[in-house]
């Protein structure tokens, strides 16, 4: 019965699946620029401890859809500063960043896909530098960690209640579930 109802709720409120990030990007011609610089290494971590090399670390926008999208990436090497091209929107298209966009990070360690902790990134903001994209602007990554346990769901039953709980709601959506734009992982 309770997967009846959830799948009811699917259909009413137009959930989407939260896709796997794909790590593709669309050179449009319009870009900013982000540095991350050598300096800042150890503030920029995973779990806590330094990125491995070679791993992604990108920046992503959302899409129309509202999946993420990827807006561009660097393979990360721990003995040199990066820089990532964030690349911009066309117009009409829906294929980069928006003028005042925020930047959604995230790396790839070995094929596996993590995001910020709950303290987000910290970006420079003082000019030239945004944390948001702007046609041939500027950011610069100060500090981040990224999650390793981010794929795992924590119950919090409270704000899911109504639909049995997190239990109930994670057997039958999963935790890569978007329901208006929150991950049911993010809730449970």
């Amino acid at each position: 019965m309770k997967k009846y109802i959830l799948s009811i709720l699917f259909l009413i409120f137009n959930f989407t699946y939260s896709q796997t990030l794909d790590w593709n990007y669309v050179n449009t011609g319009t870009n900013a620029t982000i540095a991350i610089s050598a300096d800042d290494f150890s503030n920029i971590t995973f779990n806590n401890s330094p990125i491995p090399d070679g791993s992604l670390i990108g920046v992503f926008y959302i899409d129309d859809n509202g999946d993420y999208a990827c807006g561009g990436y660097s393979n990360w090497n721990n003995s040199e500063s990066i820089a990532i091209t964030a690349w911009g929107t066309e117009a009409g298209n829906d294929n980069g960043f928006a003028t005042g966009e925020v930047y959604n990070w995230f790396i790839q360690i070995n094929g596996e896909d993590y995001s910020t902790d709950s303290n987000g990134a910290t970006m420079n903001t003082t000019f030239p530098f945004s944390n948001t994209y702007t046609l041939n602007g500027f950011g610069q990554l100060l500090s981040v960690n990224f999650d390793g346990n981010s794929n795992e769901c924590e119950d919090n039953n409270d704000e899911v209640s109504a639909f049995g709980g997190c239990s109930s709601v994670v057997e039958t959506l999963g935790c890569d579930f978007n329901f208006a734009g929150t991950l049911i992982g993010d809730i449970c």
